[in-house]
């Protein structure tokens, strides 16, 4: 785990954090599909280049490719907001909520791809605490080569979660067994 402290300004982080409700609005609009605990987007430069910017920020990339080289490229642009919605009553509990990887895996699901493969970028829009679904993992995890059960046994690991500010960034490789947390009432 990599933490950026204030890599963005707050003046930037609230610019970013208004388009990212338009765009989330826009896609709410256009038919998306949403749940009581999250929106995600995928992609969502599709609603808004800014988030382009985001995603191709210098810094970030300077620091991807001293993992793996300067042959990077996107595989996913998410846009993801794990609170509780007042709007809606599907029950669905929402991406990201059980435990998991955004490794990539061939051989019919069977083998994983080695660590260093890849890596995921959070920027966070709003602090990201405890009481705000942040991101829990496990150390280390990400050398081992078995997917995490979904509804993993807590007490069999050393769970952290993340704590960071808005304006802040955080980089984990692909493989690291993560979740979301517990979503509340808090925008994340």
């Amino acid at each position: 785990l990599a933490l950026i402290k204030n890599l963005y300004s707050k003046e930037q982080t609230i610019k970013f954090k208004t388009e990212a409700i338009d765009a989330s609005n826009s896609f709410i609009e256009s038919g998306g599909k949403f749940d009581d605990n999250s929106i995600f987007i995928s992609h969502a430069f599709t609603y808004n280049k800014i988030f382009l910017e985001i995603a191709s920020n210098e810094f970030i990339c300077q620091v991807i490719e001293e993992s793996i080289g300067d042959s990077i490229g996107f595989l996913n642009t998410s846009l993801a907001n794990r609170s509780i919605l007042d709007n809606n009553k599907s029950n669905n509990l929402g991406a990201g909520t059980t435990w998991h990887t955004d490794s990539k895996y061939i051989q019919r699901g069977k083998v994983r791809l080695n660590h260093g493969f890849s890596y995921i970028a959070f920027f966070c829009m709003d602090d990201f605490t405890m009481n705000s679904a942040s991101t829990k993992y496990v150390p280390g995890s990400h050398l081992l080569t078995n997917r995490p059960a979904r509804k993993l046994n807590e007490s069999q690991y050393k769970i952290n979660q993340i704590e960071a500010e808005a304006g802040d960034v955080f980089i984990i490789d692909s493989g690291v067994w993560h979740c979301a947390g517990e979503p509340s009432k808090l925008s994340r």
